[in-house]
């Protein structure tokens, strides 16, 4: 258990808020109840991420996250998909909401989830389609309060913006994220985008690219990673982004 566990676990169930306690108990909700704020006790360390807290004993750590970029209406069809990547959820075809797809779309490392026919999701990081004027007026058979598409049209939406803390020093002896995580096919499809999901699909709060394609995760910064110069290779998933260097990483934050 960790504070992201939980937070991506309430989220992928439709909720807006995420609790931790007693160090391995996860609770969720849309709204909090009133019983006010406790002055003390949030003191046990989550068996996840020794470095974070998971409140107490009758103690309660409360998050929500941040709201999805919403991108519109886009036109598709199963000769042109807009998002090419079908992903399939555990009774998708009554429990689907948008945040559902999103979350099952960052598991399946990418950064862009679109709803589509009430209950279909799919995944991409990049948009092929057109934005339609109208059309996406089906409800999500998860939550009738939200749109998830229609007839050859899809709800489309994108993790929220990411926080670049620096170009970092680091090395095979004193890293400066400690997981390195494995991308599949990540020689070609690395980008700061895909680590970046990666890294959150695992709970971690910070992502790091590196020597192009390598991507590391964790939940605080070693001491040890300075700011330097050197993250000058672009991503083969996407030149126009770069990749860390040779010791060296670009580090991101939620």
């Amino acid at each position: 258990m960790s504070p992201r566990l939980c937070q991506d676990t309430c989220r992928a169930n439709g909720y807006k808020y995420s609790g931790v306690e007693y160090g391995s108990e996860c609770y969720c909700g849309n709204s909090i109840a009133n019983n006010g704020p406790a002055s003390s006790g949030c003191d046990m360390k989550c068996p996840g991420s020794s470095a974070e807290v998971c409140a107490g004993s009758n103690r309660i750590d409360v998050y929500t996250y941040t709201e999805y970029a919403d991108y519109g209406c886009f036109t598709d069809s199963a000769t042109a998909r807009t998002l090419k990547t079908r992903v399939s959820v555990p009774n998708e075809t009554s429990v689907m909401t948008r945040q559902v797809c999103q979350a099952a779309c960052e598991r399946a490392g990418y950064s862009i989830s679109g709803t589509e026919y009430r209950w279909e999701c799919y995944c991409d990081n990049a948009i092929y389609g057109s934005v339609a004027s109208s059309g996406c007026d089906m409800t999500c058979v998860g939550n009738p309060s939200q749109k998830c598409g229609g007839s050859n049209r899809i709800s489309v939406t994108s993790l929220p913006q990411y926080k670049e803390v620096a170009c970092l020093s680091d090395s095979v002896t004193a890293r400066t994220l400690k997981h390195r995580v494995m991308v599949p096919n990540e020689l070609t499809l690395m980008t700061v985008d895909l680590c970046r999901s990666t890294c959150r699909s695992q709970g971690y709060i910070y992502s790091g690219v590196e020597y192009g394609n390598e991507c590391y995760c964790d939940n605080k910064l070693a001491s040890t990673g300075v700011i330097a110069t050197g993250c000058t290779k672009p991503c083969p998933g996407n030149n126009a982004q770069l990749c860390g260097g040779s010791n060296r990483i670009n580090v991101y934050s939620l």
